[in-house]
């Protein structure tokens, strides 16, 4: 992980993102017909009489004449259909501007937006795959896109050799977003990035002035902020309905009025600072299981004690209940700090009730481990969708510098899939959403784990989430589940990969 310092980050990428940007192909404009005039010069021959004598003599003369050049052949009229995830109402309206630009630069191509609900995504995608009829793109897709990887089962477009023939410059996109857009088993670029995706840290300004305690820093990276100063701070900001701090006498913690911290995910975040893994956390494991190892019982039990026990967070039961129609607990006023990702960023700017604004996430037990995930979404094409070039012209269109924050930013508050327009982000941001510190969210990205390492689609899930709402719900300890569900999820993992007997395992972790 890097240490850069506060603002460092946000420079680098500027000046390795400038160059690039500038060089990314451009949609292209159809000429249809092309009519020009030119001046012409030609030789006549006309009589004159020179001496009393007529004598025929040349002479150049010009003259402007129309010229038609041939008319290039109309193009064929395609119809591209884009399956989009999870627009909200406030987000169509955009989406359709983006398609009218672009559509009138390519007069051939429209642009066919799906629009479906999150939690409709996935299941329309499968059922037009399955139907041999998918969208001619996916954009954005995240995570969903590995539901179609595996060592035996591929079915998107290696883009690669669009790339190489139209020499697009990939130099400007994020590491972290090529590593995501590559098929972890073929190699293949299965996508081009166009969003990203960081953790963070929101607090409420207003509660930190009330209690009289130091806001939580926006500087990354440094010593002291680590998970037990956050901590300390949450201890500070929880209070009973008498005002009292848990482990003080008299503390009540079944009349909590004001937590100090709020994170609904157990896994794996707790587990992974203290030097833990997943099963999608480590960059190229897929083939091991870790939720039995004692640094990942020790993370998912630290978590369940703060719930339960310290009361700094509410407990699961309470979420719905605690909120009621708002979009998290935060926007109540009574959380003090929550961990949140970019996603967030559009139900947060609806706060009008208290300050609030964004605070760097801490380090943990392993120093260079941060609370802050990094995910990516880009535009992906089935290899059975139609329309490939024209399906890629759209996806570069979106991607491009011009549209970067506009794609980003503008749409989804997230971050640009550029790192030349990284460093305005925050200003960026500040049009929507002022009197917030958006350069916290950008500088995330140097300091983010990448966490999009899907394990195989085999069912592993029917085993591991009961035993996950167990821990989480504290009607079972750590030791009681994760080890027997570690066992039985590797069992299924070795017989799914020996299969294939050319894969490069590597060898089992330790702790």
């Amino acid at each position: 992980m890097q240490t850069l310092k506060r603002r460092d980050f946000l420079k680098v990428a500027a000046v390795a993102g400038l160059g690039s940007a500038l060089a990314a192909c451009q949609p292209k404009v159809v000429e249809v017909e092309k009519v020009v005039t030119q001046v012409v010069e030609k030789v006549v021959k006309e009589t004159v009489v020179v001496a009393g004598t007529p004598q025929v003599v040349e002479k150049v003369v010009k003259e402007t004449v129309v010229v038609k050049e041939p008319t290039a052949a109309p193009k064929q009229k395609v119809l591209v259909r884009n399956i989009v995830w999870g627009a909200s109402a406030p987000m169509i309206p955009l989406y359709e501007s983006f398609a009218q630009t672009f559509m009138a630069q390519n007069p051939h191509i429209t642009i066919e937006y799906l629009f479906q609900p999150g939690a409709q995504y996935v299941a329309r995608l499968k059922t037009m795959e399955a139907a041999g009829d998918p969208p001619e793109v996916c954009m954005p897709i995240g995570g969903a896109i590995n539901y179609w990887r595996a060592p035996d089962f591929d079915k998107w477009l290696d883009i690669t050799p669009l790339i190489e023939r139209d020499h697009y410059d990939m130099t400007d996109f994020h590491d972290h977003a090529i590593f995501s857009a590559k098929n972890p088993f073929t190699g293949a670029m299965d996508g081009l990035p166009v969003q990203l995706f960081t953790g963070f840290l929101v607090y409420n300004k207003d509660l930190f002035a009330q209690a009289g305690v130091p806001e939580p820093p926006h500087e990354w990276g440094t010593d002291e902020w680590d998970i037990d100063a956050l901590i300390t701070l949450a201890n500070q900001l929880t209070l009973d309905e008498k005002g009292k701090h848990p482990g003080e006498p008299g503390f009540d913690p079944e009349k909590v009025v004001q937590y100090g911290y709020y994170d609904p995910n157990m896994d794996p975040f707790y587990s992974w600072i203290r030097g833990g893994e997943g099963i999608r956390t480590h960059p190229t494991d897929r083939y091991h299981v870790y939720i039995g190892e004692k640094p990942y019982i020790e993370g998912c039990d630290q978590w369940v004690d703060w719930v339960y026990n310290k009361r700094y967070m509410l407990k699961p039961v309470q979420e719905q209940e605690f909120q009621g129609t708002l979009s998290s607990p935060f926007h109540t006023g009574k959380v003090a700090m929550a961990y949140r990702h970019t996603w967030d960023v559009q139900g947060l700017s609806g706060i009008k009730n208290f300050k609030w604004d964004f605070a760097a996430s801490p380090h943990g037990l392993v120093r260079d481990r941060y609370v802050s995930r990094l995910c990516m979404d880009q535009g992906a094409m089935f290899k059975a969708g139609k329309y490939h070039d024209e399906s890629w012209e759209w996806i570069k269109f979106c991607a491009s510098p011009e549209m970067a924050f506009r794609f980003s930013v503008d749409l989804r508050q997230c971050l640009p899939c550029r790192k030349s327009a990284i460093p305005k982000y925050g200003e960026r941001l500040a049009m929507q959403i002022p009197d917030v510190d958006g350069d916290v969210v950008a500088e995330a990205l140097a300091y983010a784990h990448y966490e999009e390492y899907w394990a195989p689609q085999i069912g592993w899930e029917d085993i591991y989430n009961p035993a996950r709402d167990a821990v989480r719900l504290n009607n079972k300890k750590g030791i009681e589940v994760w080890p027997e569900c570690q066992e039985t999820i590797q069992k299924m993992f070795d017989e799914y990969y020996s299969q294939f007997k050319d894969l490069k395992i590597p060898p089992r972790l330790t702790f």
